[in-house]
């Protein structure tokens, strides 16, 4: 008797543990992501939400030439074009001159154009206005205004609307300044939504949080870019994923995907990539196309394995031809997403 009371017991304790009110977790008593980057980058990546695929960093000043659609490729336009690229900067007039000190963009969601062009995507990127700007935060935002299709109010701050005809493709932009000096330009409005309310709310966690990704990213790196391929949806995931295997000529697709990661140091002129994957023949995949494809002979790289999971790729931008400078910008975006039919 004894023994079944204390079994009946336990039950009944188990049971209200189980059922208990779920204990509330301050947010704002964790402590704050940085992942030794300085402020603002850190704070602006806090304000990326939770569905954030890609993350593209740029810790250099950019200053936006909308008259020179193609520069000629050199280290320092690398890193322009990179951001330019990857944040969709249109070429409205009022952009022209403009210098942003830091870019921090977050994307997700990408999928395929009707025709040729960039993938269409979800996302936002958060710019600060250089103090040497000839071009300031409210000036941009009075062009705005006066080029806006139509205006809206979101989480207390006007946002103006836009929208751009990219090849077949007509594209929704939002562009706002919810802050002095920092503007926002992004392709959608409920991805926006989510940035300007963590803005607000003082997020201290971050979107990309796998450490494993941002282990080969050096903290001063003049642009980074980080992506958790497990997020990656339809086209885009199989894009993502899928590796040509010459023993079949078949797409293999990888099973195990984990991440990529990119970097670039100006002062080197060393561009750093890295496959992550669990799946052992994705990776010896990817090292056979970083061996024997075309592109080794236009743009010469040299290969490590650090560890199991990593394929890390480097490479010198001023070595090679005109044509492989011209496309590393856009082949290290398409590792990130960014990819494009053209």
């Amino acid at each position: 008797m004894k023994l079944k009371l204390v079994v009946v017991t336990l039950w009944v304790l188990a049971c209200s543990q189980a059922y208990a009110a779920p204990v509330k977790v301050d947010n704002k008593a964790l402590p704050k992501f940085s992942m030794g980057l300085e402020e603002p980058v850190a704070e602006f990546i806090r304000w990326l939400p939770a569905n954030t695929e890609t993350l593209i960093v740029t810790q250099t000043p950019v200053t936006v030439d909308v008259k020179t659609k193609y520069p000629e490729p050199t280290p320092t336009s690398f890193a322009h074009r990179m951001t330019s690229i990857g944040s969709l900067f249109p070429d409205y007039a009022w952009w022209d001159g403009v210098k942003f000190n830091r870019v921090v963009a977050g994307s997700c969601n990408f999928r395929r154009p009707k025709n040729l062009g960039v993938f269409p995507f979800d996302g936002c990127s958060i710019l600060l206005v250089d103090k040497s700007s000839p071009v300031s935060s409210s000036q941009m935002l009075a062009f705005a205004r006066a080029n806006c299709s139509s205006k809206t109010l979101v989480q207390g701050v006007e946002l103006l609307c836009f929208q751009r005809q990219m090849q077949d493709d007509l594209l929704p932009f939002y562009f706002c300044s919810p802050q002095k000096d920092v503007v926002l330009w992004a392709t959608d409005l409920t991805y926006l939504t989510a940035v300007l309310q963590r803005s607000k709310n003082g997020e201290p966690q971050a979107a990309l949080l796998k450490p494993l990704l941002w282990k080969a990213i050096p903290r001063s790196a003049t642009l980074f870019v980080l992506r958790d391929t497990t997020k990656a949806k339809g086209d885009s995931a199989v894009m993502a994923n899928s590796i040509g295997d010459p023993a079949n000529d078949s797409l293999y697709s990888d099973r195990r995907p984990i991440g990529y990661a990119a970097s670039y140091q100006l002062v080197r002129k060393e561009l750093v990539v890295s496959y992550y994957s669990n799946d052992a023949k994705a990776l010896q995949l990817r090292k056979y196309w970083e061996t024997h494809s075309e592109c080794i002979q236009l743009c010469p790289c040299i290969l490590s394995t650090p560890s199991p999971n990593e394929l890390r790729v480097r490479t010198i931008v001023d070595q090679g031809s005109r044509e492989a400078k011209f496309g590393l910008p856009l082949t290290t975006l398409g590792g990130a997403g960014h990819n494009a039919y053209i």
